[in-house]
């Protein structure tokens, strides 16, 4: 169940309770996750996403706020390895989401300007006119609109 005291967790959730709950361990784990690997041949990380995706699954929004402020930085900059660290994130949410009762999903989803920025970023495409992170995208607007479609129709 999400929303847990830290009582109710198991000795590893409370691991990662306090590691995701100190924003200096967070803002390093972003900024690490961010550089770039090879100029101009960033690619979506899966191993990234699986991370975020279970985050977010076990223990719901609760990092939301210390996540806030790295997301909209990634976002804004337009550096390519930035762009797809939020990607990452975002789309381990998503995903992760798909597993929190529908309350927290419907409150959670129900911010419009969120939701517009967070469909704003998802379809952006590179200069050369290619999708930025391929089939990705389809995935997530799949999940996304399965369950809160009807908001923008």
């Amino acid at each position: 169940p999400l929303d847990r005291t830290r009582e109710e967790m198991s000795p590893g959730e409370r691991e990662v309770d306090s590691f995701f709950s100190d924003s200096d361990k967070l803002k390093k784990l972003i900024d690490f996750l961010s550089l770039e690997e090879k100029k101009g041949k960033d690619k979506f990380n899966g191993m990234h996403f699986v991370l975020f995706k279970n985050l977010f699954r076990n223990h719901g929004d609760q990092y939301m706020e210390l996540f806030k402020p790295h997301l909209e930085r990634l976002i804004a900059d337009k550096h390519e390895s930035n762009q797809r660290c939020a990607s990452e994130i975002i789309s381990g949410l998503i995903r992760g989401a798909k597993h929190w009762p529908y309350d927290k999903v419907d409150s959670f989803f129900s911010d419009s300007d969120k939701l517009k920025k967070l469909i704003d970023f998802l379809s952006l495409e590179e200069k050369k006119g290619k999708d930025k992170f391929n089939g990705m995208h389809f995935v997530l607007f799949k999940n996304l609109f399965r369950n809160h479609g009807d908001q923008y129709m």
